[in-house]
């Protein structure tokens, strides 16, 4: 789908973007309130969970990164 959607003209950070949107939307109208920590790896998808971060209380949040920051893999997740 990241392919077809880059092919189409849709950029990565969009895709990001959208994902962690819907995460976050998801985690506030389940889990109103709570805790939350992110586990994120170094590429898209651990991009995908910083996105979500960002759009939580950060009084409430935390992110877990697998390895050092300067081994995340894009732009786009950085």
């Amino acid at each position: 789908m990241d392919a077809n959607s880059a092919a189409l003209g849709v950029p990565v950070s969009a895709l990001m973007a959208a994902a962690g949107k819907a995460l976050a939307d998801f985690l506030e109208k389940e889990r109103p309130g709570s805790k939350a920590v992110f586990v994120c790896g170094t590429g898209n998808n651990g991009g995908d969970g910083f996105a979500a971060a960002l759009r939580m209380d950060p009084s409430r949040t935390k992110v877990a990164l697998l390895k050092k920051p300067s081994a995340i893999r894009t732009d786009e997740a950085r």
